[in-house]
């Protein structure tokens, strides 16, 4: 879907990414969260010696991976290989808090199921976070 957006100098066109690539997105940054978490685990079982339950460690390998690569790139892993980028409603790059909002949602029963609801359906996380994931032009 285009979403006409007004520039202070020119108009541009914002292009929501498509439902297909969203499913690529949850994918790829499933598998890398998870292969981070792992990564993670063995490093603090190598090093550190205390045992950390595995739960926790992806739950804060997940959050610091979604808020901050959001946050700082506009994008994660599985956004850059489908050439997509997260954007508030303006267009613009999402700050710290709306990240985070986009991040905690993502816990909400059932939110993954949310995109597959209907034709126009939207991922709540977006919906509240007030966010849109769009094609990106860089």
């Amino acid at each position: 879907m285009k979403i006409p957006h007004s520039n202070i100098s020119n108009s541009i066109q914002i292009v929501e990414a498509s439902k297909k690539k969203r499913f690529f997105n949850y994918l790829i940054d499933t598998m890398f969260c998870f292969l981070l978490a792992f990564v993670i685990q063995e490093t603090q079982k190598l090093y550190i010696n205390i045992y950390i339950p595995e739960e926790l460690i992806l739950i804060l390998t997940s959050a610091g991976y979604y808020i901050l690569m959001e946050f700082f790139l506009g994008k994660t892993v599985g956004k850059h290989f489908t050439k997509t980028r997260v954007v508030d409603l303006s267009g613009k790059n999402i700050d710290f808090r709306t990240s985070m909002v986009r991040y905690f949602c993502r816990w909400i029963p059932f939110e993954t199921f949310s995109l597959v609801l209907g034709g126009n359906a939207k991922a709540w996380h977006d919906v509240i976070s007030k966010t849109l994931v769009v094609e990106d032009k860089i």
